[in-house]
């Protein structure tokens, strides 16, 4: 059948039942909705243009719920197994529970304690961090016997800890013509830590030759007591925002037990949001809205069975514009659309390559693999996932043509799991039988059919 005819339809409704016409059209989905928000009509009349303050409300509501469930699946997960593991597999829920989960549970309160414990958790590892460096820096001077901060009350003496890129052998030489003694804390590789000691007056001397040397200060960051003290602090600190983060994390898997309602809550949430915008494509006054769009030929008596429930005045005008394009084939033939959109789909008038891919697309998939059971697994995998994943069942029978495809390709070149034949002798006369021809030995009849 190729290109579906559509035609296009305008609506002018009232603003009391947005809701309830909005609510049908997009449970039924036969109305492709244009975007009238950027006409040029609304130049000159930009009165008309629909700003919808609640799209704003409810997107926030999505968003928390989104990083809510986003947080909790860390945790759970809707759906458990192997398959889960690499497929979004849906969860299926009676319209029952959907309905009373949407009236009655206590989303809010639930997407507020996870926001609030996750920005705890963030300031955790962000202490954490800083407390790490931290202990990194002063582990090196846990030896050092005196508290850093009695070291800068010496009237007449200056200590300076820090590091020299030296060995202390190397240090102790290169000082001896200076008026300074060193005290030697810790050595790490080419590395040594300590105190250098000199009186005031001889400043000046010292430090150019400590600035010589490479010398390194040590800021000890206004420590009381010993370093060794506050190593032993940062170190209980540490373990007790270990605590509290697994505390936080054991709460977070508790209210993981509620992901399926959040998830319901969550796509009824976006389903209302959808209708929103939809308004914001159309334009308005304080009493009506009027939106235009496009039905597919085969369901406007559908769509204006539905419009006749309410007062919507709508018209079906002629026009030569290019609506949007939606491909309509029977049989297998609808399978290959899948291909089509993925390259881009024709004009109106153009013709649907649909039909004339799918025979090549078939045959050349198959040589392509040409493994019978290669083909096998591909057409149980796919049959098998139809059930799960019932939006994706023109892809999956796609790949079910092309492994049963696979599987006679396979059988008349002689592939079955490469030399399967060879490692099981009692198959042998089984391949033999089956196989036409061997493309290893009559490579050119093999590129003939391809």
């Amino acid at each position: 059948m190729g290109v579906a005819p559509a035609r296009k339809v305008t609506l002018v409704f009232y603003r009391g039942i947005k809701e309830e016409l909005l609510s049908e059209l997009q449970e039924e989905g036969i109305l492709h909705i244009e975007d009238l928000s950027s006409h040029p009509f609304l130049e000159e009349h930009p009165e008309l243009r629909v700003e919808e303050p609640e799209a704003r409300e409810y997107e926030e509501k999505v968003t928390k719920l989104e990083r809510a469930i986003q947080v909790l699946s860390t945790h759970k997960k809707l759906q458990s197994g192997l398959l889960a593991q690499f497929i979004d597999l849906k969860t299926e829920v009676s319209p029952e529970r959907y309905a009373r989960t949407v009236k009655d549970f206590d989303w809010e309160c639930i997407t507020s304690r996870v926001i609030e414990l996750e920005k705890r958790k963030l300031e955790i590892k962000t202490e954490e961090q800083r407390l790490s460096t931290t202990l990194e820096r002063l582990k090196p001077w846990k030896d050092l016997p005196f508290p850093p901060g009695e070291l800068e009350k010496f009237r007449e003496v200056v200590a300076k800890p820090g590091i020299f890129p030296l060995s202390p052998e190397e240090i102790e030489k290169a000082l001896e013509e200076v008026p300074c003694d060193f005290l030697a804390v810790w050595r790490e590789g080419a590395n040594t830590g300590g105190v250098v000691f000199y009186r005031k007056e001889d400043a000046g001397e010292v430090r150019e030759r400590l600035l010589s040397l490479g010398f390194e200060e040590f800021d000890a960051g206004g420590i009381e007591g010993t370093i060794g003290e506050e190593i032993e602090k940062i170190e209980k600190k540490l373990r007790e925002l270990a605590e509290e983060r697994e505390r936080i994390e054991e709460e977070e898997r508790k209210l993981s037990d509620n992901l399926l309602e959040l998830a319901i809550v969550y796509d009824y949430m976006l389903t209302v949001l959808s209708r929103k915008k939809v308004l914001e494509r159309t334009l308005g006054t304080e009493s009506v809205y009027v939106m235009e769009g496009w039905v597919l030929e085969r369901d406007k008596e559908k769509l204006e069975k539905i419009l006749k429930k309410y007062p919507v005045d709508y018209t079906f005008p002629e026009t030569e514009a290019e609506g949007p394009v939606k491909l309509e084939n029977r049989g297998a033939v609808r399978f290959f659309e899948v291909l089509t959109e993925l390259y881009g789909l024709p004009h109106r008038h153009e013709p649907d390559p649909s039909p004339f891919m799918a025979p090549f697309f078939s045959v050349f998939f198959a040589f392509c693999l040409t493994d019978a059971f290669y083909g096998l697994i591909l057409l149980i995998l796919s049959l098998y996932l139809i059930r799960k994943i019932p939006e994706g069942e023109r892809f999956l029978k796609l790949l079910a043509i092309g492994g049963g495809m696979t599987v006679i390709a396979g059988a008349l070149t002689g592939g079955w799991f490469g030399n399967l034949h060879d490692l099981i002798k009692p198959f042998a006369p089984i391949r033999e039988k089956l196989m036409w021809f061997d493309p290893f030995e009559d490579p050119l009849r093999f590129f003939a059919l391809s």
